[in-house]
């Protein structure tokens, strides 16, 4: 009996070994992408990316307790939050060219890193909002493995949010 379960936990130990060393050799890291066209000037659509108060009409934002600090918008705009649901850190907007690009980094206070940007591009009657991601999620070998699908929920967050600011520029 003994010898029986010896090798039930060796087995369960190399299988855990396993797991920890493919998760070494898993990039950490992600990207997401998603584009949509706006029936819109770069002009109306521009205030609703550069004002972080503004995000929470269009983003997951409304849904987590955060402080934002003054001036809400532009350059060196800073939302902190400690959510339960969503960990803890802060976005900041890093650089702010109206109305064509903007570009923020997030920095989770579990060591993760992201960094974001919004390309607007005029076009015949309308604009084409491209939102670009790109995270690090640290060197925690399980975090490879959330990497592998933070891509694609993160492409299904840009398109939702963007279809919703699409409707706020249409109110």
């Amino acid at each position: 009996m003994r010898l029986r379960l010896t090798k039930i936990f060796g087995v369960v130990a190399a299988f855990l070994i396993l797991i920890l060393a493919i998760g070494f050799l898993l990039p950490a890291s992600w990207s997401a992408e998603f584009s949509l066209e706006v029936q819109a000037d770069a002009e109306a659509i521009f205030p609703y990316l550069n004002d972080l108060e503004r995000w929470d009409e269009w983003t997951i934002w409304n849904d987590v307790d955060s402080e934002i600090t003054r001036p809400s918008h532009g350059e060196g705009a800073k939302r902190h939050w400690d959510d339960e649901d969503f960990g803890s850190g802060q976005i900041l907007i890093v650089q702010s060219n109206p109305p064509k690009l903007l570009r923020y980094v997030v920095a989770l206070d579990s060591g993760a890193q992201v960094s974001g940007t919004f390309l607007l591009t005029e076009l015949q009657g309308s604009t084409l909002i491209t939102w670009i991601e790109k995270g690090n999620l640290g060197a925690n070998p399980l975090m490879g493995y959330l990497a592998r699908r933070l891509g694609k929920s993160q492409t299904e967050q840009m398109k939702l949010g963007l279809g919703r600011l699409k409707t706020k520029v249409f109110d």
